[in-house]
């Protein structure tokens, strides 16, 4: 005997303006405006086989008919309110969800003292690399370093960064490491370093001076066009979701950036092609957050790259990027490893170098 949703599902499935395998691909393949129109132009109750004794058409549609149109109807509200059909202006273009909430509490956070002549920024920074002695013999090792930067409006200033010992990824790399004799392959060997460096006026230092922010729009579209056209100007075969994720974490991190301009990032950074939301995730310092982001095997190896922010504070915490399986020149790889990462932990104004702003 039919449950009642069975029934339900039978009746359903006989006046499905869609084939099933029809909707399977235009749901995955297609935005919202090309299912519509897609279920819009199908034939109302179409049949799954031919119909015995089949009458002539007439004008006056049947009550599978009208429950059909009724279907449409509430698949298209559901597909605009939920969804958002893009085109036709600005407001009609809908971010991931998780990103227009931070958006808010970025709205919501005072804006920083921006009179003072420094900007200070401390971040960590975590990455994979591999030095390769011989054919047969590879290592792969962790460098780890933590810098503060206090940057002033024309460049200059000054950097302090304090580089940690290597550190193997796996025993393995060890392994292999003492195969080959136990050569120095770092510059500073085994041991930590600390570098100190006087930065002058004009210095390459990758950062966007306080008149170019002031030049970023504050509307999330043109802000999403804005980052295309910033990363494309370096292409370097990665596609415009994965390169966007450093310009807007340094941004977001920018103590100069004001709270509109921050919420109109994080807007933004969700109407870039390809940015995905990966949910709850924690950074390499166990700091809990959301994460978004992109995949891409251009590296070589399958890897997803992240963006984890804080939903209450708005705070950007790291990027990271997650390498999903192992390269073809390393099999032995264990995978998912978190092969480069970098982690955010404080900004503000300064009012001269070496000052910080909880001093």
């Amino acid at each position: 005997m039919k449950t009642r949703n069975k029934m339900l599902e039978s009746e359903l499935a006989a006046i499905d303006p869609l084939a099933e395998e029809d909707l399977v691909r235009l749901t995955s393949e297609s935005r919202p405006d090309e299912l519509l129109q897609a279920i819009l132009a199908s034939s109302v109750g179409r049949q799954r086989g031919p119909r015995r004794n089949a009458r002539p058409s007439i004008t006056v549609p049947s009550w599978r008919g009208r429950l059909a149109i009724a279907a449409l109807v509430a698949v298209a509200a559901l597909l605009v309110s939920v969804v958002g059909i893009p085109g036709g202006g600005k407001g009609n273009r809908a971010t991931l969800p998780a990103l227009a909430k931070v958006a808010e509490a970025a709205a919501a956070q005072p804006a920083a003292d921006t009179e003072l002549p420094y900007r200070y920024e401390k971040t960590q920074s975590r990455y994979l690399d591999t030095a390769v002695w011989s054919k047969s013999l590879a290592w792969s090792f962790f460098v780890s370093e933590t810098d503060e930067e206090w940057i002033a409006g024309d460049g200059s200033g000054r950097r302090h960064r304090v580089v940690a010992p290597v550190k193997f990824a796996e025993p393995e790399d060890r392994e292999a490491w003492e195969a080959a004799g136990r050569p120095d392959f770092q510059p500073h060997a085994w041991s930590g370093h600390v570098e100190d460096e006087t930065l002058r006026a004009g210095s390459d230092n990758n950062r966007i001076y306080k008149s170019e922010l002031s030049g970023i729009p504050t509307d999330p579209v043109e802000v999403s066009e804005w980052l295309i056209a910033q990363v494309a100007k370096s292409h370097n075969g990665f596609s415009p979701a994965v390169r966007s994720l450093n310009l807007v974490s340094e941004i977001l991190n920018d103590p100069l950036a004001t709270p509109e301009l921050r919420a109109a990032l994080y807007e933004a950074e969700g109407l870039v092609p390809g940015i995905e939301y990966f949910g709850k995730a924690t950074d390499a310092i166990g700091r809990p957050g959301i994460a978004i982001g992109a995949e891409s095997a251009n590296s070589g190896a399958l890897t997803r790259y992240s963006l984890i922010f804080d939903p209450e504070t708005s705070q950007v915490l790291a990027t990271e990027e997650t390498m999903l399986e192992a390269p073809a020149a390393f099999p032995y790889e264990k995978t998912p490893v978190l092969s480069g990462a970098k982690l955010f932990i404080e900004s503000g104004g300064a009012s001269s170098p070496g000052e910080r702003p909880d001093s």
